[in-house]
């Protein structure tokens, strides 16, 4: 087994109608995402253009973490923040250190 750190922008969203707005904002149908599951999305300009790809992860119903390249994260919020209004959904990114690890031995990851 090995890991090794690497730089990733982490957003989350959580709230009553994190869910929905999401759902308003993304490529990707949320509806079919169970808590503990992820998909691959976009969110795209009013022109059908890439602004930013990511993944996202449900947490729990009213919460999602956006997983995004290095960089991209303030973007990724003041995008999503540009067309929420009346919506009751805190949008933030997170300071988190990422980890990928590898390899046929993963039971013991708990101590990394």
């Amino acid at each position: 087994m090995f890991w090794t750190e690497y730089s990733r922008d982490v957003v989350l969203v959580t709230g009553p109608d994190a869910f929905t707005y999401l759902q308003s904002q993304l490529s990707q149908e949320l509806r079919p995402l169970q808590v503990g599951q992820s998909v691959w999305s976009f969110v795209l300009q009013p022109t059908g253009k890439v602004d930013v790809l990511l993944r996202v992860w449900r947490t729990a119903d009213d919460t999602f973490v956006l997983d995004t390249d290095d960089g991209f994260g303030e973007a990724l919020v003041a995008r999503l923040n540009r067309f929420k209004i009346r919506v009751k959904a805190e949008i933030s990114v997170l300071d988190w250190q990422c980890l990928a690890v590898r390899g046929a031995d993963l039971a013991g990851i708990e101590g990394l």
